[in-house]
């Protein structure tokens, strides 16, 4: 769940990056799964339809800008 947003639905489970997630946290969690050897994620965001494009920006922004220049 990215920072700022509200889910739409309950989120099973603990989320990515833990239950007060941060763009830092879920990098670092990212990191570490990668780091055992992960190769690709989904990530599933829910959030309602009209935060989605925010929220996809969001992850562009602080997740996959991050990764892809590693």
């Amino acid at each position: 769940m990215p920072p700022g947003f509200t889910p739409a639905v309950k989120v099973p489970g603990r989320p990515l990056g833990g239950s007060d997630a941060s763009a830092e946290s879920v990098r670092d969690e990212l990191g570490r799964l990668s780091d055992a050897g992960l190769v690709s994620a989904s990530l599933w965001l829910p959030v309602a339809t009209e935060e989605l494009p925010d929220a996809l920006a969001w992850v562009a922004e602080e997740l996959v800008s991050h990764f892809s220049s590693q």
